[in-house]
């Protein structure tokens, strides 16, 4: 595994297809509580374009909790956070929802004051520590993308 990600932001703006793909909602998925993922799934969507689909959350004890969308044929989790010290447990947890099917985890830094350095040394940390897979790290900030970074 990377010791630190690699940066393919231009990968994903290049590589976009917004022509292409269809924008679901799956039955039983909560609406009125998941405002922030909607808006979320909409503007990648309309950024990147391809298949995304919300996913409803499960109620199963044993299943543990479920990632938020399936873009692109795989799992993403969508986590918000003010703060880098924050991203490290966020994160830790992402991992965990997508790990059978791993696409990445779109981590929206809100009104967050840290620096995308110090945001990505958490980053790095983390994954150095935890993740045994490959996927892809999406740092967005108010709907605007900061860094892709892969690992």
């Amino acid at each position: 595994m990377n010791e630190s990600g690699i940066d393919i932001t231009d990968e994903y703006t290049i590589n976009a297809d917004t022509e292409r793909g269809k924008f679901i909602i799956e039955e039983g998925y909560r609406k009125t509580e998941r405002k922030k993922e909607i808006a979320v799934a909409r503007w990648i969507f309309q950024t990147f374009g391809g298949n995304i689909t919300l996913l409803a959350e499960t109620d199963s004890v044993y299943m543990g909790k479920r990632a938020d969308y399936l873009w692109r044929g795989k799992l993403w989790e969508l986590k918000n956070t003010g703060s880098a010290k924050a991203i490290d447990s966020a994160l830790r947890k992402a991992l965990q929802q997508i790990r059978e099917n791993p696409g990445g985890v779109i981590i929206d830094i809100g009104k967050s004051r840290d620096a995308i350095k110090r945001i990505e040394s958490v980053i790095n940390e983390r994954v150095r520590k935890s993740c045994r897979f490959s996927l892809d790290i999406m740092i967005i900030k108010n709907k605007t993308l900061l860094k892709v970074l892969r690992y």
